[in-house]
């Protein structure tokens, strides 16, 4: 039995494709691939911005928050 894919980038029909995602993985040619890896490496770099800020923010609610002792849930 053949199979056939097509690149889910550019529609292109490939003969070996790259996975790529975790959630809703799809299949493209190399240099589709290229591209999709790149978006998730921007993505990824857009995270840890946002989780370096929240983290920031949350210790500063820590402060606020948990003076004189008080126990907050959640937080060791």
């Amino acid at each position: 039995m053949a199979a056939s894919f097509t690149c889910d980038g550019c529609s292109l029909i490939v003969e070996k494709p790259v996975k790529i995602g975790f959630v809703i993985p799809r299949e493209y040619c190399e240099k589709c691939a290229l591209k999709a890896e790149a978006f998730l490496d921007a993505e990824e770099a857009e995270r840890m911005a946002l989780s370096t800020v929240f983290a920031g923010k949350r210790e500063k609610l820590i402060e606020q928050y948990g003076a004189n002792g008080f126990l907050l849930p959640d937080c060791p």
